[in-house]
């Protein structure tokens, strides 16, 4: 892919990109991935920053993109996305970002149906008596599906994290969360009518433990527990999961 960028020291920042996104390169990928997601991407977009308090920065990104599919040509669409939103730096009492926006995804056939919503980046956190941290993390936004019948998704998740601090080097954290897929299906009949519409839940909890080895660098052990609920057959499961992590800059 290539990438352009405009902007400097402005509050205004301009981002040209185009990329081809490949699933069947290498040796590597997957035939039937390829299929239905091999894509050149184009996008560009303009955001506009403003700091209105030394912690706090108003942002604004709006942007536009045109997908060309390699294989499957129906799927060919263009999206315009306009994000506001807060940046809001560590030493605040809450601190994260928060956006929440509207994007209007038009689809170059007929037979896919177009989708105009809300679609929100947040991740925010509260940290309580310098020992407890309180974490929410909320997304939704539209994802290009690898099933043949499915053009796309909205997905749509939450989670919410307690992390509490053991004395100065370990911690223990516990999570929960939510995840809707809410699947499109091509046009059927005269081309009004739109095929069953799939949904998919996924619910998931979990612990973990961490220790930090100086003032950056985090490793943990995590747990989780997931459970996933579908309206299609065979994409039901449920089970546990373990894993560790090794965190930079934390």
């Amino acid at each position: 892919g290539s990438r352009v960028e405009l902007g400097g020291r402005s509050p205004l920042h301009a981002d040209l990109r185009r990329e081809r996104i490949d699933f069947g390169n290498d040796g590597f990928g997957s035939d039937e991935l390829a299929a239905t997601l091999n894509r050149e991407v184009t996008e560009g977009g303009v955001a506009f920053r403003m700091d209105v308090t030394p912690l706090t920065t108003i942002v604004v990104r709006t942007g536009v993109s045109y997908d060309v599919f390699e294989f499957a040509r129906l799927r060919d669409s263009n999206s315009v996305t306009v994000l506001p939103g807060l940046e809001i730096k560590p030493s605040a009492l809450i601190s994260g970002k928060a956006m929440v926006g509207f994007r209007h995804f038009d689809a170059e056939s007929s037979l896919v149906p177009d989708f105009s919503g809300v679609i929100a980046a947040v991740d925010v956190g509260y940290v309580m008596h310098e020992m407890t941290r309180f974490g929410l993390k909320v997304d939704r936004n539209l994802e290009y599906s690898f099933q043949i019948d499915k053009p796309y998704y909205i997905a749509t998740s939450a989670t919410f994290e307690v992390k509490q601090a053991l004395g100065p080097s370990w911690d223990v954290v516990g999570r929960a969360g939510r995840a809707s897929l809410a699947y499109e299906s091509f046009a059927v009949g005269d081309g009004n009518v739109f095929g069953p519409a799939d949904r998919e839940r996924l619910l998931t909890y979990g612990i973990g433990i961490g220790r930090r080895l100086g003032e950056s660098v985090r490793v943990g052990l995590d747990v989780d527990h997931g459970r996933r609920r579908s309206s299609a057959e065979r994409r039901e499961y449920e089970g546990f999961k373990a894993g560790g992590s090794f965190t930079y800059g934390y």
